[in-house]
C-alpha cells in the first residue's frame, strides 16, 4: 500500500467528492479515482458499494476508513514534528528595503511570532542592491525590495510582484499652500533624504543631472520614520513610497506634490532562494501577503 493512495482515499471520503479532494491534493480528479483503485486493488477489497449512488462505503471499507484516517493523521502529526524541528535549529534569514521596512517590519514579526513561536529569524535591512547581493552570495534566504533597486536581466527570473509603489515628493500640509511645481521650486525647500544607497535618491539625483544641477540635500537619514517626522515639522521636502505615508501615524500632517518634471513608480517583488526547504518557503510566502495586506493591496 502506498500512503499517497491512502490519502487519496480518506481525502475522498471526508469530502464526498472527486473534484475537492483533487483540488485539496493538487492533482488531477483521475488520479484520485486511480489512487483509491490501487488500494482497493492491494488490499483485494472493494471499499464501495458500486450500486449506489452517491457511493457509499461498504461495512468492512468504513472500517477501513477509519484506520487509514489515523494513518493520515500520524502521518500530519509526524510532519508537524519535523517542521517545528526544523524552525527551531535553522534561521530564516530575510531581508528587507530600509525604505519600506519602518511600515512592514512590526507587522510581519507580530503574525510569525504567533504562528510560528519556534521560529528563529534574522532579520536585516538595507538598500535593494545591497539586499541583492547578500541573496546572491545565498547569506539571505528571502528579500523583499523595489525593482528600481535591481540591476540585471537575470535578477527578475525569481521575482514575484506584489503591487506598484507610488514614489512622491511629499511634504507637511503646512507647506502645500507654496508654489511648488518644478524640481528647481523643491531646492529652496530643502531635501531631506535618505542616505547615499538609497534607489529614489539615486534616481532623483538623475533627473536634477538633467536639469545640470545637483538636489539641495538639508538633511540625511536612514529609514522613513525619521523622514516622516522631520518631513511633518516643516524642514524640506521628501521622496517616498505614497503606499508608505499614507498608512504611516503622520498621514494626517503629510501630503504629496505633483510635480510636471518628476514621476517615478516601482514594483514591490520579493525573492525566495529556489533551494530554500519547503516549510521556509510556505512561511516567505505568508510574510508576502501579510505586505500586501500592510500596504492595502489584499
Amino acid at each position: 500500500m502506498k500512503i499517497e493512495d491512502i490519502e487519496a482515499f480518506v481525502c475522498f471520503v471526508n469530502v464526498q467528492s472527486t473534484s475537492l479532494a483533487a483540488q485539496q491534493l493538487g492533482i488531477s480528479q483521475p488520479a484520485i479515482t486511480r489512487r483509491i483503485q490501487n488500494l482497493e486493488s492491494d488490499l483485494g477489497l472493494q471499499l464501495f458499494d458500486r450500486n449506489t449512488r452517491p457511493l457509499k462505503l461498504t461495512q468492512l471499507g468504513f472500517q477501513i476508513f477509519e484506520q487509514c484516517a489515523q494513518v493520515t493523521a500520524e502521518i500530519d502529526a509526524l510532519g508537524q514534528l519535523v517542521n517545528s524541528y526544523k524552525l527551531s535549529t535553522q534561521n530564516l534569514r530575510i531581508g528587507i528595503a530600509t525604505s519600506l521596512s519602518d511600515t512592514i517590519l512590526s507587522g510581519i514579526l507580530e503574525d510569525l511570532k504567533q504562528s510560528y513561536p519556534t521560529l528563529n529569524l534574522e532579520i536585516s535591512t538595507g538598500w535593494g542592491i545591497d539586499l541583492l547581493d547578500k541573496f546572491k552570495e545565498k547569506k539571505l534566504d528571502c528579500i523583499f525590495s523595489t525593482t528600481a533597486q535591481t540591476y540585471g536581466q537575470n535578477d527578475q527570473k525569481n521575482m514575484e510582484i506584489l503591487g506598484q509603489l507610488q514614489i512622491v515628493p511629499t511634504v507637511s500640509k503646512k507647506l502645500k499652500k507654496m508654489s511648488v511645481q518644478h524640481l528647481a521650486d523643491c531646492q529652496s525647500l530643502g531635501w531631506i533624504l535618505n542616505t547615499e544607497g538609497c534607489g529614489f535618491r539615486q534616481y532623483l539625483v538623475s533627473e536634477y543631472h538633467k536639469l545640470n544641477q545637483l538636489p539641495n540635500i538639508k538633511i540625511e537619514v536612514t529609514g522613513t520614520n525619521l523622514q516622516m517626522n522631520l518631513l511633518a515639522q516643516g524642514l524640506g521636502v521628501g521622496l517616498l513610497p505614497k503606499e508608505v505615508f499614507e498608512k504611516s501615524i503622520y498621514a494626517a500632517q503629510l501630503t504629496s506634490i505633483e510635480l510636471t518634471d518628476f514621476n517615478l513608480s516601482v514594483q514591490l517583488f520579493y525573492m525566495i532562494q529556489p533551494d530554500l526547504n519547503e516549510v521556509y518557503q510556505s512561511i516567505c510566502q505568508e510574510m508576502s501577503r501579510k505586505v500586501q495586506s500592510i500596504l492595502g493591496w489584499g
